[in-house]
């Protein structure tokens, strides 16, 4: 396992993407990770109407040096302050790294390592993807009908994207700061799968063997999901549009 202290002080930045978390927040379990480790991390306040806002400004008192807190005048969508959130993250300091994780930590911060050490013991890969991948060994908590859902989302992003990716939509991602850079220069063209969509941009720009699926130890979902039946008839057209803008070649 990667040591911390071996990397600059100030090598990783994670973005948390928050609307309207003020109940939800865990910050319980981000404080004590951030006492305990070097992270630094940048809250997107995304235009939420309860007192996230406030809640986060507070946090952010605590740790100044190791905490961002940007807020977006209005609901932007997660695809959006995360793309903000990594700019921001890379003006704030000169990180090595960059990631996001959702704001319910479905995803232990733990997790950060294992992403760390895929990136740190091989200099080829760049961006490293958490997986749900339900084995011995691992903790993956996940609803089966969910779980099935997802396989077959998996299959469809795998085609379009004519990469054998497995978990395209994990909320645990991290990033070489340069390579981030690159592919969040642009706003995404889809609502919803702009996970999917940041993947075509790093194989179309760079080379799909820059990339590497780490399984995560433990995953456990948290609370209903904020996808709609009508969300679901609108992911094909947002998989089209995503195919049409990038496989042209």
């Amino acid at each position: 396992m990667v040591k911390l202290e071996n990397l600059n002080l100030e090598s990783i930045c994670i973005v948390i993407p928050a609307y309207n978390e003020e109940l939800r927040l865990p910050i319980y379990q981000f404080r004590q990770f951030i006492e305990q480790n070097l992270i630094c991390f940048c809250f997107i306040n995304d235009g939420s109407i309860d007192n996230t806002e406030i809640l986060l400004k507070q946090f952010k008192a605590e740790f100044p040096n190791k905490i961002l807190v940007v807020t977006n005048s209005t609901n932007k969508g997660k695809a959006e302050s995360v793309r903000i959130g990594i700019t921001e993250a890379l003006m704030w300091k000169p990180f090595k790294y960059v990631g996001y994780f959702d704001a319910d930590l479905a995803t232990p911060l733990n997790e950060i390592y294992n992403l760390l050490d895929a990136l740190e013991n091989n200099s080829k890969y760049r961006f490293a993807l958490g997986t749900r991948l339900n084995r011995l060994g691992a903790e993956i908590k996940r609803n089966q009908f969910r779980h099935y859902i997802g396989r077959i989302f998996a299959t469809i992003a795998s085609l379009v994207l004519k990469m054998p990716v497995y978990d395209s939509q994990c909320g645990a991602k991290l990033i070489e700061t340069d390579l981030a850079k690159d592919i969040f220069s642009e706003p995404f063209y889809s609502k919803w799968l702009f996970d999917v969509e940041l993947l075509a941009r790093v194989r179309n720009n760079y080379s799909t063997e820059i990339l590497i699926e780490v399984p995560l130890k433990k995953w456990e979902e948290i609370g209903k999901t904020k996808i709609t039946k009508r969300d679901l008839f609108v992911l094909p057209f947002e998989f089209y549009k995503i195919s049409k803008k990038y496989n042209h070649h």
